[in-house]
């Protein structure tokens, strides 16, 4: 199964579907600060279900964006920020939670990401620690920010880059705009959602967790309220991203498959 993500090409709209991960930067001072750069990573469900390859294959190299808006020192500095977030942001035809989950995430499903210095070492969040309501203050949040991001212009390799001097209204609600550091991101993830790059490493990571309202309504899969991890997030110097998940869960999804191929020969 290939991840739904659109080949770096010719110039065009920013390519974005309710439910895509969106990876995010911001520099808080000197060179792009007043400048956000966008990626695409794929639907949430595809992390949810697939543990990647052992970061044999890049998403993508946004290098050559991150340089030029950054500097060629971008990697470096200790200023600049990244982190990523997804929300199925549909609204429930009546009742919390009562539309028909997609891919089997319900309606208010979030999906964020997590500092972390070693692959799967971030904190999760708390089951019970975010309610319905909050999910959705934090989803109505994020989805100020989807609503532009179709009007940007995508870059040769595929990333996209808001500048306040020239979209204005836009970066009220951008990304800057909703993760201060410190500060809560969205409004509701109070220990924010960012990593910083300037640690000496060959990479640096964000972990990524998906989190269930406490109230869906749709019998959802998961812990409730809480976080669930689900793959790690790596930018290298380069400017390659990859997708590596924690060995222990990828060693699990591996045997889960193995398990659905041996059952379905023994049907067969």
């Amino acid at each position: 199964m290939g991840m739904a993500l659109v080949a770096p090409s010719a110039m065009g709209a920013f390519s974005f579907t309710n439910g895509d991960l969106i990876l995010g930067f911001q520099a808080k001072s000197g060179t792009g600060a007043t400048k956000n750069v966008f990626f695409n990573l794929g639907a949430g469900t595809y992390h949810r279900d697939n543990p990647g390859t052992w970061g044999s294959t890049p998403i993508g190299n946004i290098s050559t964006t991150l340089s030029a808006t950054y500097g060629e020192n971008w990697y470096s500095r200790t200023d600049l920020w990244f982190g990523v977030v997804g929300n199925l942001n549909q609204q429930p035809t009546s009742g919390i939670g009562s539309r028909v989950p997609v891919n089997g995430d319900p309606s208010r499903t979030f999906y964020t990401s997590t500092p972390t210095a070693t692959i799967g070492g971030g904190v999760l969040y708390d089951a019970n620690a975010y309610p319905s309501d909050a999910l959705g203050i934090g989803g109505n949040a994020l989805s100020g920010m989807e609503g532009f991001l179709t009007t940007l212009t995508t870059q040769a390799d595929g990333a996209a880059i808001l500048d306040a001097g020239t979209q204005p209204v836009q970066w009220t609600n951008g990304w800057s705009a909703w993760n201060p550091t410190p500060g809560a991101a969205f409004t509701v993830f109070t220990g924010g959602i960012q990593q910083n790059f300037g640690k000496g490493t060959a990479e640096t990571y964000v972990d990524l967790q998906r989190i269930l309202s406490t109230n869906t309504g749709a019998s959802p899969t998961g812990v409730v309220g809480g976080g669930t991890y689900e793959t790690t997030f790596s930018i290298n110097s380069l400017g390659q991203v990859v997708s590596v998940p924690e060995p222990s869960a990828a060693l699990l999804a591996l045997i889960a498959g193995a398990g659905v191929v041996l059952r379905r020969r023994r049907s067969a």
